[in-house]
């Protein structure tokens, strides 16, 4: 192992330093940091020095050598009664109870995969925001912040939601009423204090996270906890029923999904008025 050892200078001449540290006096040439006056503290290797340091520097360089030698003289091993523990971590009083700090270089690369991550991300949401076919819908997502889920990451986000309502829009055009509930659906969430939080499924996701949930009409909100299903209202439905089919879905343990084909309970049809 090569330790360089802080020493201070006593004496100077032309290219060399007296320096005492450790214990020992050495003469040392100083070709490398230049004529220094008494007093500086510098580090030295093969009795040369190779840096200037602060008085500081020194102290904390010095302690790691000692709790060096206190291993090294234990042939490597740490006591039992942890006496030498303890004066090894008194040694290191500044690195003690903190983390340790990151070097810059990997600060810098965390700090550009955080970029990239992002920017991943962002170039995903804006694709799925073009594929929404509502301009009504885009913007009640841009405007509330709702995430857009797909098959692929559905399940991460109805986990970590205590309760939360998923919007299946279907295509506006042919399902005008999807832009009626992108309206009413902000003003739902409100309603309960955002007790739910709210999602819409992506396009290309609808037809097949529809078939999970078996309802068979559009559009839909399909209410969870924890994941798991409280029940679904189709096509627009007069505040009211909102309200009283919600309270409902509240009051309510989770239920099983009922399958394709078998009749599912939706809330009754009525116009918007």
């Amino acid at each position: 192992m090569c330790i360089g050892l802080p020493m201070q200078i006593t004496e100077t001449g032309f290219g060399y330093a007296t320096c005492e540290g450790q214990g020992i006096t050495r003469q040392v040439d100083t070709l490398l940091i230049g004529d220094q006056p008494v007093g500086t503290w510098v580090l030295t290797f093969l009795n040369s020095a190779r840096e200037v340091i602060s008085e500081d520097d020194a102290i904390r360089i010095s302690n790691a050598v000692k709790a060096v030698d206190l291993v090294m003289s234990n042939n490597g091993e740490i006591s039992s009664d942890g006496m030498d523990t303890q004066s090894i971590e008194a040694l290191f009083a500044d690195l003690t109870d903190r983390e340790p700090p990151k070097p810059p270089s990997l600060i810098a690369l965390e700090k550009s995969r955080q970029k990239k991550t992002c920017a991943i991300k962002a170039r995903k949401k804006q694709r799925r925001l073009k594929t929404m076919p509502s301009p009504l819908i885009k913007t009640m997502i841009e405007q509330y912040g709702y995430p857009v889920l797909t098959t692929e990451s559905i399940d991460d986000y109805i986990q970590s939601q205590d309760e939360c309502v998923l919007f299946f829009t279907e295509n506006p055009t042919r399902f005008p009423e999807s832009d009626d509930v992108a309206m009413i659906l902000p003003e739902l969430v409100k309603e309960y204090g955002n007790r739910f939080s709210a999602a819409v499924i992506a396009q290309e996701s609808q037809r097949q996270l529809q078939a999970r949930y078996a309802f068979k009409e559009w559009p839909t909100l399909v209410f969870l906890r924890h994941g798991e299903y409280l029940g679904a209202i189709s096509r627009v439905q007069d505040w009211n029923e909102y309200i009283l089919k919600i309270n409902d879905f509240i009051r309510s343990e989770p239920k099983k999904v009922l399958g394709i084909g078998v009749p599912v309970e939706t809330a009754p049809t009525t116009s918007c008025s």
